[in-house]
C-alpha cells in the first residue's frame, strides 16, 4: 500500500498553527504503518508533545 498525502490544504488549520498558506500543494508520502488497521489501538508516544490527526 502507498499513502500519498497533501498537507497544509486547510486554511483554517494553517491559521490554528500560525502557518502561512502555501503557494503550491505540499505533497508527501507516508509509510503503510501510518494507517491503523483492523481496529488496533493507537498510542501517543511519551516523547511526543504535538500530535495532529485526520479522519476520513
Amino acid at each position: 500500500m502507498k499513502i500519498f498525502a497533501i498537507g497544509q490544504n486547510y486554511a483554517e488549520h494553517n491559521r490554528e498553527l500560525n502557518s502561512p498558506d502555501p503557494k503550491e500543494p505540499v505533497i508527501f508520502m507516508k509509510p503503510d504503518t501510518a494507517a491503523l488497521k483492523n481496529n488496533k489501538p493507537f498510542y501517543i508516544p511519551d516523547f511526543s508533545s504535538e500530535v495532529h490527526y485526520e479522519r476520513n
